[in-house]
């Protein structure tokens, strides 16, 4: 047997898994004999030595393999279970990250609609002080609504007067700068407001012009000029400011020479009298140049010279140059 050539091939291809208790409990009793060893199966053959050591190591395999065959089997399970559950943590972490990026796009949604949430918290939070603000607001007016309405109706008949009221004023700068203080009234309340009533236009009873025409502000920089705060000094200065002609002041005691120096001295107030030998040349330079011109009249002097009078006498309703033109002329006309 030793002998065949593939003797050593069935060696190593034996079938060592087939053997069982029986065949090792068989040998047992070669094991246990005292010359079987690998010493004393030298001694024979060497080839039998090593048959012996082999046999021995059979055994020892199956007896080992008791042992272990059964941790085999259970690691192999172990490992098929274990391909189960990686392949399942695998399809489980798919559909996590799947999940996740679901997760992170309605965090990025939720992060959007609280910043838009917290904006229109802000946005109530104001209107609501707004609220509270004009509530408290009206809440305090709420004492001015009959007087605002009973001025509205007041606003309403005054539009309606308003056209009578500018033709009265109209008329009395038109007409009555002549005349003292109770005349003017008196005219005013017995001829302009009754002509208005004949003729049926809304007018305003006993009107205080001084008030339509002009306002307290503006008065009370004509007293800071120096015109003085009586009713009729007002009306004079009305007719002096709001006359589209030129006004006479009957002047004895100063009061409207002062008041015009004062007022017209931004507007470079020139002062020349007749007998100045530049009179003209300064009456020259001031129509010219837009300039206010005052000539100071002496005693002798009760009458304007003839260029004057031809000067005041100009016909002003036309163009400006047009009637700069005849101004200029009046002036070469009388040299």
């Amino acid at each position: 047997m030793m002998g065949d050539m593939g003797f050593l091939t069935s060696l190593l291809n034996f079938a060592k898994e087939q053997i069982n208790d029986e065949t090792v409990e068989l040998l047992q009793p070669y094991f246990a004999a005292p010359d079987f060893n690998y010493e004393s199966a030298r001694k024979a053959s060497g080839n039998v030595a090593g048959l012996c050591n082999w046999a021995a190591a059979m055994c020892k395999y199956h007896v080992v393999a008791k042992v272990v065959e059964p941790k085999i089997a259970a690691l192999r399970a172990a490992e098929s279970e274990l391909k189960v559950a990686t392949k399942e943590k695998n399809a489980a972490e798919e559909r996590m990250a799947i999940v996740q990026a679901r997760l992170d796009e309605m965090q990025a949604q939720f992060d959007v609609a609280m910043q838009q949430k917290q904006l229109l918290e802000d946005d109530a939070a104001a209107c609501q002080k707004k609220m509270d603000s004009a509530a408290a607001l009206l809440h305090a007016l709420a004492g001015e609504e009959t007087r605002w309405t009973l001025q509205s109706k007041e606003f309403d008949a005054q539009i309606k007067r308003l056209t009578g009221d500018c033709a009265v004023a109209s008329a009395f700068v038109s007409y009555l700068g002549p005349f003292n203080k109770e005349f003017r009234e008196l005219l005013m309340s017995r001829d302009f407001y009754q002509d208005c009533i004949t003729l049926n236009i809304p007018v305003t009873q006993n009107i205080e012009v001084a008030k339509f025409l002009v306002d307290d502000s503006e008065v009370g920089e004509w007293v800071l000029q120096g015109l003085p705060t009586d009713e009729l000094s007002v009306q004079n200065g009305i007719m002096v400011t709001r006359a589209s002609r030129y006004p006479v002041l009957v002047d004895p005691q100063g009061q409207g020479r002062l008041w015009i120096m004062n007022r017209e001295e931004a507007n470079q107030l020139k002062v020349t009298q007749l007998n100045d030998k530049m009179f003209r040349n300064h009456l020259e330079d001031c129509l010219a140049f837009g300039k206010v011109c005052r000539r100071a009249v002496t005693a002798k002097q009760d009458k304007p010279e003839a260029c004057m009078c031809k000067l005041m006498a100009a016909d002003n309703r036309c163009s400006a140059s047009f009637a700069l033109l005849r101004l200029w002329q009046a002036l070469q006309t009388h040299r």
